[in-house]
């Protein structure tokens, strides 16, 4: 179950543990889905400048996504939008804070690959280090998925999802 305090943890202290624990909050959520794409939705609202909804349907999705470093930003968004500074601060305080926490839980190696909930979160973590990729590859390690990302550098980064059916995107025990 996600609780103030985990989400305390993290703002407070980014790091691999305190990240790693609000996400498996996040996946034993009985509602968490692996395919969800509320974010892709809220996105859309804001760039047709509907701040308003996105605002009041932020309040509805953020226990499922209180990890994802994106759903900060555009919290942050919309609070600077409707003139809300110190939330916006806040909010942007809080995506440092995934971003910090999500770059700690590995090196994106093979042998050390990201951990993250979903693969929205993957794409947040490379858009933040600015990558783009040529390639993504689903690999099968030790019973779980790693995501496989080929850049246009040359990088390799890797991400492990949670143990999820992947038709359904419901978490596995």
């Amino acid at each position: 179950m996600v609780t103030k305090e985990l989400i305390f943890e993290l703002m407070t202290g980014p790091s691999a543990e305190t990240y790693n624990a609000l996400v498996r909050a996040v996946v034993a959520e009985p509602d968490f889905n692996l395919r969800a794409e509320e974010l892709d939705v809220l996105w859309r609202q804001f760039e047709a400048g509907d701040f308003a909804a996105v605002q009041r349907d932020l309040r509805g999705a953020i226990r499922l996504w209180i990890h994802n470093p994106e759903m900060h930003v555009l919290a942050s968004a919309v609070a600077r939008r409707l003139g809300d500074q110190v939330t916006a601060e806040m909010e942007a305080h809080f995506a440092r804070c995934c971003y910090l926490g999500m770059l700690a839980t590995g090196d994106g190696s093979l042998e050390r690959p990201y951990q993250v909930a979903r693969v929205a979160d993957e794409y947040a973590l490379l858009r933040h280090l600015k990558k783009s990729w040529d390639r993504q590859t689903m690999l099968h390690r030790d019973g779980r998925v790693v995501d496989a990302f080929e850049c246009s550098d040359g990088a390799s980064l890797h991400f492990q999802l949670p143990k999820a059916d992947l038709l359904t995107g419901r978490a596995l025990a």
